[in-house]
């Protein structure tokens, strides 16, 4: 469904911003290139979809963009002290 390959890409960007650990290792790495292509890829996908989409949709895929591109100039999450 488009909800779990949006997910799925938003899921893999928040990784390559640092903001998630990587499921296997557990470490948190920064790829913004890697990031950005996921962020370009979902913005392609909301080109290509537009007219097809509910109006939820297509304010889930806003919405997600726009966390995303906060998340993006934003940089890396503050270390956590324990």
């Amino acid at each position: 469904s488009l909800e779990l390959l949006l997910t799925t890409l938003a899921t893999e960007a928040m990784m390559a911003l640092g903001h998630l650990p990587h499921p296997t290792t557990g470490e948190a790495t920064r790829r913004p290139n890697h990031a950005q292509y996921l962020i370009d890829t979902i913005e392609v996908l909301k080109e290509k979809t537009a007219g097809n989409l509910t109006a939820e949709e297509s304010q889930a895929i806003e919405g997600l963009l726009h966390q995303l591109k906060m998340a993006f100039v934003a940089g890396p999450p503050a270390p956590v002290d324990h």
